[in-house]
């Protein structure tokens, strides 16, 4: 468990980076998605939003660069826990879509959803 998190965004020059506050429960199954549309980064978990932050870094470009998924680049804050179904899209997902992805997952995981 822990008491926050963050989405983060960046291009090679800047970043946008939408921290959230929500205690988490070691060993529930949570559906984390993190947005960036170029004006924004977002952050949803179990399809409702928690965090957003403005972002004028545009598209985040193809580079040579890795990507991270459940550490920061700069080498600290690991997560700890299990990520499971990844998803990289090359467009941006709205609420709406984060929402029934979230809708279409949770029966699988136990979660009762209206």
């Amino acid at each position: 468990g822990g008491p926050s998190g963050f989405c983060d965004f960046g291009n090679g020059t800047g970043h946008g980076n939408a921290p959230w506050t929500q205690q988490l429960v070691a060993g529930q199954w949570y559906f984390y998605v993190c947005t960036d549309d170029g004006t924004k980064v977002t952050a949803y978990l179990n399809g409702a939003q928690v965090g957003q932050a403005l972002w004028s870094g545009g598209t985040v470009a193809v580079s040579g660069n890795d990507i991270f998924i459940g550490r920061a680049v700069y080498g600290g804050d690991f997560f700890t826990g299990y990520i499971d179904n990844a998803r990289i899209y090359q467009n941006s997902l709205t609420a709406s879509d984060v929402k029934a992805m979230y809708l279409a997952e949770a029966p699988a995981h136990g979660i009762a959803v209206r």
